[in-house]
């Protein structure tokens, strides 16, 4: 069984947690640059941005399932 959050509390979990870390600095900075934008008429209005966060593969996933050619189920790769 694989565990995954989506918060840096997980770093303090046993074992620590796999995470998607969302990038707070970047989506402010964006807010920012888009509201000033907007108040001074440059931009057009965008109702969604799309910004990546980042997986941050700890202890608590392990590799995916693969099909092996014989068809059994195998863990190659496991943390």
């Amino acid at each position: 069984m694989s565990k995954i959050r989506s918060d840096q509390i997980a770093v303090h979990a046993n074992p620590s947690l796999t995470t998607v870390r969302q990038p707070l600095q970047k989506m402010g900075e964006i807010a920012a640059r888009t509201l000033i934008d907007q108040i001074e008429g440059r931009e057009e209005y965008l109702p969604e941005i799309l910004i990546e966060p980042e997986l941050v593969v700890r202890k608590s996933t392990a590799a995916a399932l693969s099909r092996t050619h014989s068809g059994v189920e195998s863990n190659q790769g496991v943390q």
